[in-house]
C-alpha cells in the first residue's frame, strides 16, 4: 500500500455542561472518527497568509488520504481534526493538530481526500 502514515481522526464533542453554579463543566472527550493507515502530502506549494480575526494568520493546507470506510468526517467550524500518529516522511507533523475544511473521494475508490489546514499561528505559540 502506499499509505506510509498512521493517522486518528478526532472529533471535539463540545465544551461539555454548563453548571449554573459552578460555570463551565470539563470538556466532553474526543471522539474518535477514525484511525490507522493514511497518506498526507502538502496541498499547495507556499504556505498562504490570510486575515483570521485581525491577526495574520499563515497556514499550510494539506491532503491526508485516508480508508474509505472510515465513518462520515465533519468539515469547516465544527470540522473533526487528523493528528498523524506516525510519519516517516515528516516527523515533524505527528501531533499536529490538523483541520480538516474539505472532503472528497479520491481518485481511487477506496479512498476518501481531506483538505486539512495546518494553522501555523495556533499551532505555534510565540516563545516567552
Amino acid at each position: 500500500s502506499h499509505y506510509s502514515a498512521e493517522c486518528k481522526v478526532l472529533r471535539d464533542t463540545g465544551p461539555g455542561d454548563w453548571d449554573p453554579g459552578t460555570g463551565p463543566g470539563s470538556p466532553d472527550p474526543e471522539v474518535l472518527v477514525y484511525e490507522g493507515p493514511c497518506r498526507v502530502h502538502v496541498a499547495g506549494r507556499e504556505p498562504r497568509t490570510g486575515e483570521a480575526a485581525g491577526q495574520q494568520a499563515t497556514h499550510v493546507d494539506y491532503e491526508v488520504g485516508i480508508l474509505h470506510e472510515a465513518a462520515a468526517v465533519r468539515v469547516g467550524e465544527v470540522g473533526d481534526v487528523v493528528k498523524l500518529t506516525d510519519c516517516p516522511m515528516d516527523p515533524q507533523l505527528v501531533g499536529r493538530p490538523l483541520k480538516v475544511v474539505g472532503v472528497e473521494f479520491g481518485s481511487l475508490a477506496w479512498e476518501r481526500v481531506l483538505t486539512c489546514r495546518d494553522d501555523l499561528v495556533a499551532n505555534n505559540p510565540p516563545v516567552a
